[in-house]
């Protein structure tokens, strides 16, 4: 499964994002729905965060209310990128912090 995330990317520019749904939902769902939420998804995890949607938008794109740009290449992408692309790259930082009572 964590193979088909990385792939996710490449599947949608094949036009083949279909292929990411799990075989054990049979036939219980919308093929239309499924590659709605991929595409989403994708729309989501863009290179450049300035290009993501915010969560309300996030939410009326998942209703159907609004129509669905083509997603950028993705941040978490496998593969080669172009050799000019250096100066987009970014760190992925964490902040953790752990509250204690008195």
């Amino acid at each position: 499964m964590l193979g088909s995330k990385f792939q996710a990317w490449t599947l949608w520019q094949e036009g083949r994002a279909s292929e990411l749904i799990d075989t054990l939902m049979g036939t219980t769902y919308s093929k239309d729905e499924v590659c709605r939420c991929i595409q989403v998804g994708l729309l989501c995890v863009q290179e450049l965060p300035g290009d993501r949607p915010a969560m309300p938008l996030v939410l009326r794109m998942l209703c159907g209310d609004v129509e669905l740009p083509a997603p950028k290449r993705a941040a978490f992408f496998v593969g080669r990128a172009p050799a000019d692309d250096k100066d987009t790259e970014s760190g992925n930082h964490l902040t953790y912090t752990e509250l204690e009572g008195r």
